[in-house]
């Protein structure tokens, strides 16, 4: 049959809705006030929850040169500590990243021009950031060794990935220590290719195996590899070439879930603007899955940053030019990177939002810095906090539901009206949904739950059915599709006649094997279709059952799946049930 359908005519915009946003964020909070340029900030959290953050800086520096700072929040960024500088040197300290052990010992490795070239430095705290080891060179060469990337493991072994072009081309190193900090391996080089390789991100997964990410232009554009040590960067794997794309896949970022799945996002050119993307592996890196755009928007987004929370959540933070100038936008997935929420825009300003990083501590809580110019001229470090909110869940019963049927529709002239509670003799008291003998039945629920969920967030919705009779073998495998009702009906009034003019939306439709055993409950994620309901852009008409592939089970076949009902059913708790949950 075919029926009117409501398209969904969407002009520069797409959800990608599933998950919900579980996150409630403060106002943005300036850390820095200095007359010089307050930039690259880099954050991470600890096991008891206290905040770092670390950037570079020129208010104090030698005829300008830029030097590493640090600040810390131990009251979840109610208040933070005076700015502490961490280097003085007559060269450029610049781009830092940070890690913090189990223990609460704080890492930061930073790229320092000296000796008339760029080398890689560290340094460590062991009492929360109050005093600090003395610089402590990592690199040593001809070359320029930049932007490095540092990740502990559960031994607090340190490992620290960078880019370095002492062959002549930009390749990827790494070197480890094995005693907190104190003494390091020497560098060993991970990548030999005919092209750049550079922008080195390290992870590190449950049962300690590290992972390294970075773009390479071996191929004749940027692409995104990768590659693997399971014995602490004894052995490496081959390089993994993960994209294969016609535009520039760069500046990749990377994190590790609490189910130890491999999470990396980055930015890429192939649709014309730079868009983000992400892909996962839930085997330790050996497969991943396809590149799953995470923006669609008119102008760039640029360099994404990953977290992974101590559930399955993820939040990436990346800077975006949607808006004309810089800002930076916010998107999570709660399923371990399955679904993605919608953008949220973390920042409104007239200047210029840049180099966003993130950090997630054990509660849930979302820590997001950026650098921003807007309010002076120079630019100067925000914070932002997002705290999880509470999810409130709702169990509703129909306000009304009903069937049709084309029993006696063979001369065009059924109008048989089945109401809840009143149904003719003879007629099945509950609905419906696979018919026999060419008969034809659907099924329609409304649910008053509009006031409940509009403008609210919704994380999950579920349509649950339970079996009421089954009768008859199957020789195919019935189908029911399920479809958001797009124009208003009344139980009293709803005849064949009607039902086969109703309007539906075609966004959203959920199509489902039927169940051939009475195996309850029977549900239906209707969770986009109830996000619509609640942003305003599907009207609440309710539900819309039918067998998909009725016709095809055959005359005299005597074939049929029924569901408990409002009205009728075995046991109170059965009857259809909207299981909403929203915040």
């Amino acid at each position: 049959m075919r029926r009117p359908s409501i398209p969904m005519l969407l002009i520069g915009i797409c959800f990608i809705i599933p998950a919900a946003q579980a996150t409630d964020w403060a106002a943005s909070q300036r850390l820095t006030w200095t007359s010089g340029v307050s930039e690259c900030p880099a954050v991470a959290v600890n096991t008891a929850g206290h905040i770092f953050v670390v950037w570079h800086d020129n208010t104090s520096g030698t005829s300008g040169s830029y030097e590493i700072y640090f600040k810390k929040s131990v009251n979840g960024g109610a208040s933070w500590t005076a700015n502490q500088r961490l280097t003085w040197t007559s060269a450029q300290s610049k781009n830092p990243a940070i890690a913090v052990d189990a223990w609460g010992n704080i890492h930061i490795v930073w790229q320092e021009y000296s000796a008339g070239n760029t080398e890689i430095f560290y340094k460590k705290s062991t009492n929360g950031g109050t005093n600090w080891t003395a610089n402590q060179p990592l690199t040593s060469n001809s070359g320029v060794s930049e932007f490095p990337s540092i990740a502990v493991d559960s031994a607090g072994r340190l490992y620290v990935v960078w880019h370095d072009n002492a062959s002549g081309n930009y390749e990827i190193y790494y070197k480890k220590s094995a005693n907190n900090g104190d003494t390091w391996s020497s560098a060993q080089r991970l990548t030999w290719t005919l092209g750049v390789s550079h922008y080195a991100a390290v992870a590190i997964d449950s049962a300690d195996r590290v992972h390294v990410f970075w773009d390479d232009s071996t191929p004749g554009n940027y692409e995104i590899y990768y590659k693997k040590s399971a014995n602490g960067g004894t052995t490496w794997t081959a390089n993994k070439r993960l994209t294969w794309t016609s535009g520039e896949s760069i500046r990749p970022d990377a994190a590790v879930d609490s189910a130890g799945r491999l999470h990396v996002v980055w930015q890429d050119s192939t649709t014309g603007n730079r868009e983000i993307y992400h892909k996962r592996s839930a085997d330790g890196g050996t497969t991943w899955s396809a590149n799953l755009r995470l923006t669609y928007m008119a102008n760039d987004s640029i360099r994404p940053a990953i977290a992974a929370d101590a559930s399955t959540g993820l939040h990436v933070v990346w800077q975006d030019y949607a808006n004309g100038n810089p800002e930076v936008y916010y998107k999570t997935s709660t399923n371990g990177g399955a679904n993605w929420s919608a953008n949220l825009r973390l920042t409104y300003t007239s200047g210029n939002t840049t180099e966003p990083d993130v950090a997630a501590d054990a509660g849930g809580h979302v820590y997001a810095v950026w650098d921003d110019a807007t309010l002076d001229t120079n630019y100067e470090i925000y914070v932002r906090k997002g705290s999880p909110v509470s999810l409130t869940p709702i169990a509703v019963l129909p306000a009304y539901d009903n069937y049709v049927s084309d029993s006696s529709a063979e001369d065009n002239t059924a109008n048989t009206v089945f109401p809840s509670g009143d149904l003719p003799v003879g007629v099945n008291f509950y609905y419906s949904l696979l018919g026999w003998d060419y008969l034809y039945w659907a099924s329609a629920l409304k649910f008053d739950v509009q006031s409940q969920i509009s403008g609210r967030s919704i994380k999950k919705a579920t349509l649950r059915l339970y079996v009421y009779l089954l009768r008859g073998e199957f020789s195919i495998t019935p189908q029911i599709k399920l479809s958001a009702i797009a124009s208003d009906w009344n139980p009293n009034t709803l005849t064949y006649h009607v039902y086969e003019n109703m309007l539906i939306y075609n966004n959203g439709q959920v199509v489902k094997d039927a169940p051939i055993s009475a195996v309850v409950p029977f549900d239906f994620d209707v969770t986009y279709i109830v996000q619509q309901w609640a942003s305003g852009y599907f009207n609440n008409y309710g539900f819309l059952l039918e067998p998909l592939n009725y016709q095809e089970l055959g005359h005299e076949s005597y074939q049929a799946t029924s569901f408990q009902s409002l009205e009728y059913y075995y046991y109170a708790n059965q009857r259809p049930q909207l299981i909403i949950e929203f915040q």
